[in-house]
């Protein structure tokens, strides 16, 4: 009868011990109800409220690598109604051709009567290759930015005589004379009606110019801001002031 007793209360004793060391089963008192949305789906977990974010992560296997986000943050703690989303991000290179737009100038003429125009130099486009860097989340373009541009073959300016001859009679010139107009060098010969532009893109500074005394040679200079960082400034056509 003794070892009786002594069997059922070490039995008793083995029961405890083990309930004690199970571990604790998730009851409608200590879970909540989560939905996970990841890779463009959605679903609705019940899970243990001492979980964090990350908990649930792993117990469900998914893997997140930068630069990839997750919200809330993984060492959240759930709580009821919680949804968890995973935005998967890439990010990709592309390179593009561009076209780069000639851009149209005009110079005054007194040779030309007011209002007229004369094409002197047709406007022909360059082109430029590109590098973009794409962001995507979730597989859908959400931004892109420039990372660098090259200049492949530069744009030439469009440019256009515009008349300006004025009411002025003409005077006699003895010999040639030059000078400064709107940023360009102009010519002078025989009569003050016979003006020609020399220079078309507008660049002299100004702070050298000198004519030789036969007439046959100016020199002068340059803005350094003349032409666009990179990109060489187009060919100026210059007329013969013969």
């Amino acid at each position: 009868m003794i070892r009786l007793k002594l069997f059922s209360w070490s039995v008793l004793a083995a029961l405890l011990v083990l309930t004690a060391c199970a571990p604790e089963t998730p009851t409608p008192d200590n879970t909540v109800n989560i939905t996970l949305d990841v890779d463009g789906s959605a679903q609705v977990l019940v899970v243990s409220n001492d979980l964090t974010v990350g908990d649930v992560l792993r117990q469900m296997e998914l893997t997140v690598v930068p630069p990839d986000q997750v919200n809330p943050p993984e060492f959240t703690r759930v709580r009821d109604n919680m949804t968890i989303t995973i935005v998967r991000i890439v990010e990709e290179t592309e390179v593009i051709q561009e076209s780069i737009a000639f851009e149209r100038r005009t110079v005054p003429n007194d040779s030309l009567a007011p209002g007229e125009t004369r094409l002197l130099q047709a406007g022909v486009n360059g082109l430029a290759e590109v590098t973009y860097r794409i962001s995507y989340e979730n597989g859908l373009e959400v931004g892109r930015s420039v990372v660098r541009t090259v200049v492949i073959e530069p744009p030439q300016d469009e440019v256009v005589m515009v008349g300006s001859q004025s009411q002025l009679a003409t005077v006699t010139v003895n010999g040639t004379v030059s000078y400064i107009s709107g940023g360009n060098a102009w010519v002078i010969r025989q009569n003050s009606a016979n003006r020609r532009p020399l220079t078309l893109d507008g660049g002299l500074d100004g702070r050298v110019y000198a004519l030789s005394e036969d007439g046959r040679q100016l020199m002068f200079t340059r803005r350094l801001d003349a032409s666009p960082e990179g990109v060489d400034a187009p060919p100026t056509p210059t007329p013969d002031p013969s």
